[in-house]
Protein backbone atom coordinates (compact mmCIF):
# COMPACT_ATOMS: atom_id res chain seq x y z
CA UNK A 1 0.00 0.00 0.00
CA UNK A 2 2.86 2.36 0.82
CA UNK A 3 4.36 1.58 -2.58
CA UNK A 4 1.06 2.39 -4.24
CA UNK A 5 0.87 5.72 -2.37
CA UNK A 6 4.48 6.55 -3.35
CA UNK A 7 3.82 5.67 -6.97
CA UNK A 8 0.70 7.81 -6.99
CA UNK A 9 2.62 10.77 -5.49
CA UNK A 10 5.37 10.43 -8.10
CA UNK A 11 2.75 10.34 -10.83
CA UNK A 12 1.13 13.48 -9.44
CA UNK A 13 4.50 15.25 -9.36
CA UNK A 14 5.25 14.23 -12.92
CA UNK A 15 1.85 15.50 -14.06
CA UNK A 16 2.44 18.79 -12.26
CA UNK A 17 5.90 19.15 -13.81
CA UNK A 18 4.49 18.37 -17.25
CA UNK A 19 1.75 20.95 -16.76
CA UNK A 20 4.26 23.59 -15.67
CA UNK A 21 6.46 22.77 -18.66
CA UNK A 22 3.55 23.20 -21.06
CA UNK A 23 2.56 26.49 -19.40
CA UNK A 24 6.14 27.78 -19.56
CA UNK A 25 6.38 26.85 -23.23
CA UNK A 26 3.10 28.66 -23.94
CA UNK A 27 4.35 31.77 -22.16
CA UNK A 28 7.59 31.70 -24.13
CA UNK A 29 5.70 31.30 -27.41
CA UNK A 30 3.41 34.21 -26.52
CA UNK A 31 6.34 36.42 -25.56
CA UNK A 32 8.13 35.46 -28.76
CA UNK A 33 5.05 36.29 -30.83
CA UNK A 34 4.77 39.71 -29.17
CA UNK A 35 8.44 40.45 -29.77
CA UNK A 36 8.15 39.32 -33.38
CA UNK A 37 5.13 41.62 -33.86
CA UNK A 38 7.02 44.54 -32.31
CA UNK A 39 9.99 43.92 -34.61
CA UNK A 40 7.77 43.76 -37.69
CA UNK A 41 5.89 46.93 -36.74
CA UNK A 42 9.14 48.78 -35.96
CA UNK A 43 10.57 47.81 -39.35
CA UNK A 44 7.46 49.18 -41.12
CA UNK A 45 7.82 52.68 -39.63
CA UNK A 46 8.85 55.32 -42.19
CA UNK A 47 12.32 56.64 -41.36
CA UNK A 48 13.16 60.30 -40.93
CA UNK A 49 14.28 61.80 -44.27
CA UNK A 50 18.00 62.51 -44.46
CA UNK A 51 18.47 65.99 -45.87
CA UNK A 52 20.68 68.92 -45.01
CA UNK A 53 17.88 71.39 -45.75
CA UNK A 54 15.85 70.48 -42.66
CA UNK A 55 16.28 72.98 -39.81
CA UNK A 56 17.82 71.51 -36.67
CA UNK A 57 14.60 72.01 -34.70
CA UNK A 58 12.62 70.03 -37.30
CA UNK A 59 15.19 67.21 -37.37
CA UNK A 60 15.13 67.01 -33.57
CA UNK A 61 11.34 66.97 -33.53
CA UNK A 62 11.14 64.15 -36.07
CA UNK A 63 13.93 62.11 -34.48
CA UNK A 64 12.28 62.37 -31.05
CA UNK A 65 8.92 61.17 -32.37
CA UNK A 66 10.64 58.41 -34.37
CA UNK A 67 12.52 57.21 -31.29
CA UNK A 68 9.28 57.10 -29.30
CA UNK A 69 7.57 55.09 -32.05
CA UNK A 70 10.51 52.68 -32.25
CA UNK A 71 10.19 52.03 -28.52
CA UNK A 72 6.44 51.37 -28.80
CA UNK A 73 5.82 50.35 -32.42
CA UNK A 74 2.54 48.61 -31.55
CA UNK A 75 1.16 51.73 -29.81
CA UNK A 76 -1.30 53.72 -31.91
CA UNK A 77 -0.59 56.78 -29.75
CA UNK A 78 3.18 56.69 -30.33
CA UNK A 79 2.94 55.93 -34.05
CA UNK A 80 0.21 58.51 -34.71
CA UNK A 81 2.38 61.16 -33.03
CA UNK A 82 5.11 60.29 -35.54
CA UNK A 83 2.60 60.55 -38.42
CA UNK A 84 1.49 63.99 -37.30
CA UNK A 85 5.10 65.12 -36.91
CA UNK A 86 5.84 64.05 -40.50
CA UNK A 87 2.72 65.88 -41.68
CA UNK A 88 3.40 69.06 -39.70
CA UNK A 89 7.01 69.17 -40.93
CA UNK A 90 5.92 68.51 -44.55
CA UNK A 91 7.55 65.10 -44.94
CA UNK A 92 4.48 64.16 -46.97
CA UNK A 93 5.58 60.80 -48.36
CA UNK A 94 6.50 59.55 -44.89
CA UNK A 95 3.28 60.95 -43.43
CA UNK A 96 1.16 59.09 -45.98
CA UNK A 97 2.86 55.76 -45.28
CA UNK A 98 2.55 56.37 -41.57
CA UNK A 99 -1.16 57.20 -41.74
CA UNK A 100 -1.73 53.95 -43.64
CA UNK A 101 -0.15 52.00 -40.77
CA UNK A 102 -2.30 53.74 -38.14
CA UNK A 103 -5.50 53.40 -40.17
CA UNK A 104 -5.02 49.62 -40.29
CA UNK A 105 -5.01 49.33 -36.49
CA UNK A 106 -7.16 52.24 -35.29
CA UNK A 107 -10.92 52.08 -34.55
CA UNK A 108 -11.19 55.69 -35.84
CA UNK A 109 -9.88 54.71 -39.24
CA UNK A 110 -11.83 57.50 -40.95
CA UNK A 111 -9.82 60.20 -39.15
CA UNK A 112 -6.50 58.90 -40.46
CA UNK A 113 -8.01 58.48 -43.92
CA UNK A 114 -9.05 62.12 -43.70
CA UNK A 115 -5.51 63.21 -42.83
CA UNK A 116 -4.28 61.24 -45.83
CA UNK A 117 -6.81 63.19 -47.90
CA UNK A 118 -5.26 66.42 -46.60
CA UNK A 119 -1.96 65.22 -48.04
CA UNK A 120 -3.65 64.80 -51.45
CA UNK A 121 -4.96 68.35 -51.12
CA UNK A 122 -1.48 69.68 -50.50
CA UNK A 123 -0.28 67.84 -53.61
CA UNK A 124 -2.86 69.48 -55.85
CA UNK A 125 -6.02 67.46 -55.23
CA UNK A 126 -7.84 66.05 -58.25
CA UNK A 127 -9.77 62.79 -58.42
CA UNK A 128 -7.61 61.15 -55.75
CA UNK A 129 -8.65 63.81 -53.25
CA UNK A 130 -12.37 63.50 -54.05
CA UNK A 131 -12.21 59.71 -53.77
CA UNK A 132 -10.39 59.86 -50.43
CA UNK A 133 -12.90 62.34 -49.02
CA UNK A 134 -15.85 60.23 -50.14
CA UNK A 135 -14.23 57.25 -48.41
CA UNK A 136 -14.04 59.33 -45.22
CA UNK A 137 -17.68 60.41 -45.51
CA UNK A 138 -18.84 56.84 -46.02
CA UNK A 139 -17.42 56.14 -42.55
CA UNK A 140 -18.25 59.50 -40.92
CA UNK A 141 -21.17 61.10 -42.80
CA UNK A 142 -21.55 63.97 -40.29
CA UNK A 143 -17.92 65.12 -40.43
CA UNK A 144 -18.27 68.69 -41.72
CA UNK A 145 -14.60 69.38 -42.62
CA UNK A 146 -14.64 66.50 -45.10
CA UNK A 147 -17.80 67.89 -46.77
CA UNK A 148 -16.14 71.31 -46.89
CA UNK A 149 -13.01 70.02 -48.58
CA UNK A 150 -15.03 67.85 -50.94
CA UNK A 151 -16.89 70.98 -52.04
CA UNK A 152 -13.56 72.73 -52.62
CA UNK A 153 -12.28 69.79 -54.66
CA UNK A 154 -15.41 69.49 -56.80
CA UNK A 155 -15.56 73.26 -57.44
CA UNK A 156 -11.91 73.25 -58.48
CA UNK A 157 -12.70 70.51 -61.00
CA UNK A 158 -15.59 72.57 -62.41
CA UNK A 159 -18.36 70.39 -60.95
CA UNK A 160 -20.50 73.13 -59.40
CA UNK A 161 -23.55 70.95 -58.71
CA UNK A 162 -21.49 68.46 -56.71
CA UNK A 163 -19.69 71.29 -54.94
CA UNK A 164 -23.01 72.88 -53.99
CA UNK A 165 -24.29 69.59 -52.59
CA UNK A 166 -21.13 69.08 -50.52
CA UNK A 167 -21.08 72.65 -49.18
CA UNK A 168 -24.77 72.46 -48.23
CA UNK A 169 -23.95 69.34 -46.21
CA UNK A 170 -21.04 71.17 -44.59
CA UNK A 171 -23.27 74.09 -43.57
CA UNK A 172 -25.72 71.81 -41.75
CA UNK A 173 -23.15 69.41 -40.27
CA UNK A 174 -22.30 69.76 -36.56
CA UNK A 175 -19.13 71.69 -35.87
CA UNK A 176 -16.25 69.35 -34.94
CA UNK A 177 -14.64 69.55 -31.53
CA UNK A 178 -12.17 72.39 -31.26
CA UNK A 179 -8.47 71.57 -31.60
CA UNK A 180 -8.55 67.79 -31.16
CA UNK A 181 -5.31 66.42 -29.75
CA UNK A 182 -4.63 64.36 -32.86
CA UNK A 183 -4.76 66.99 -35.63
CA UNK A 184 -2.16 68.30 -38.04
CA UNK A 185 -1.19 71.79 -36.95
CA UNK A 186 -2.23 73.43 -40.21
CA UNK A 187 -5.90 72.43 -40.31
CA UNK A 188 -8.49 75.28 -40.51
CA UNK A 189 -9.74 76.59 -37.17
CA UNK A 190 -12.61 78.85 -38.33
CA UNK A 191 -16.19 77.50 -38.29
CA UNK A 192 -16.78 75.01 -41.08
CA UNK A 193 -20.17 76.57 -41.84
CA UNK A 194 -18.52 79.95 -42.53
CA UNK A 195 -16.15 78.46 -45.11
CA UNK A 196 -18.98 76.46 -46.68
CA UNK A 197 -21.25 79.54 -46.89
CA UNK A 198 -18.48 81.38 -48.69
CA UNK A 199 -18.24 78.50 -51.15
CA UNK A 200 -21.99 78.65 -51.82
CA UNK A 201 -21.66 82.39 -52.43
CA UNK A 202 -18.94 81.71 -55.00
CA UNK A 203 -21.28 79.35 -56.85
CA UNK A 204 -24.08 81.94 -56.78
CA UNK A 205 -21.77 84.59 -58.21
CA UNK A 206 -20.51 82.21 -60.89
CA UNK A 207 -24.15 81.64 -61.92
CA UNK A 208 -24.87 85.38 -61.99
CA UNK A 209 -27.12 85.19 -58.91
CA UNK A 210 -25.66 88.11 -56.96
CA UNK A 211 -28.78 88.60 -54.81
CA UNK A 212 -28.41 85.11 -53.40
Amino acid sequence: MAQRRGGKARGTRRAAIAGMTVAAAAILCYAGAIQARRSIDAARLPVVPVTATLPASVRDHLHDRYADAQKEPTSTTAVSALCLAFHADLALEQAERCYSLVADRSPSRWRWTYYRALLSSERGGGEALSAALREVLALAPDFGPAWLRLGDAEFKEGRSDRAEEAWNRAVTAPEPERAPAESPKHTPDAPVSAYASLGLARIALARGDADR
